[in-house]
């Protein structure tokens, strides 16, 4: 019996149309659209286009082992996985650590450790930009509360050099009782329209 590695085909670069006659054409493929287009028409002596022909089998291409993993529970009984885009950077690194001691193969990271330290790195600048910001917010605070309790203890003193101005002022304030004594008690008359027949 042959080996799978064998059965898997060598890898066909498919150019796209005219990037020998242009510059600025990157060597992409781009499928070919044009209505004359004999690289569209598949004509002979022209370029290969992508087909399943150049396919290579399925038991080389997906081996039943290859798993998509979402937590670590998906990493039983697994030789390689690819780790979902939908999960999230810490998660992630649980999981490419969990992978590292099992010594699971990922297929959609290259260099496991580069990932790792790269991760590591980020969440620490992260945590620094987190605690500087913190520091401000609470050097801000303190200043705005030093403000505030000399503008009380301002307020205060002027409310007391008022008063006591107030107090040593040259008038002779009278007694409210003796006020209330003086006062005659009139009676205010109000003026009335005269009375119509």
């Amino acid at each position: 019996m042959v080996e799978n590695n064998n059965l898997k085909k060598e890898k066909i670069r498919f150019v796209r149309q005219d990037t020998n006659k242009t510059k600025r054409l990157k060597k992409i493929w781009r499928k070919p659209k044009g209505l004359q287009s004999k690289l569209r028409l598949g004509k002979k002596g022209h370029a290969r286009t992508p087909s399943q022909g150049y396919r290579s089998p399925r038991s080389v291409r997906l081996k039943e082992s290859t798993k998509l993993v979402h937590n670590l529970n998906d990493l039983e009984n697994v030789e390689r996985i690819i780790i979902a885009s939908t999960v999230g950077l810490r998660k992630k690194v649980d999981l490419v650590k969990k992978a590292k001691e099992l010594k699971i193969k990922i297929l959609n990271l290259k260099d496991v450790d580069k990932f790792l330290k790269d991760v590591e790195e980020k969440l620490s600048k992260k945590k620094e930009v987190k605690k500087t910001r913190e520091a401000k917010k609470q050097k801000t605070k303190d200043e705005l509360e030093k403000k505030e309790a000399v503008k009380e203890e301002k307020s205060e003193e002027e409310e007391k050099k008022e008063v006591s101005k107030k107090l040593t002022e040259g008038v002779k304030q009278k007694p409210v009782e003796a006020v209330a004594e003086k006062a005659p008690t009139q009676q205010i008359q109000r003026a009335t329209a005269p009375k119509q027949k």
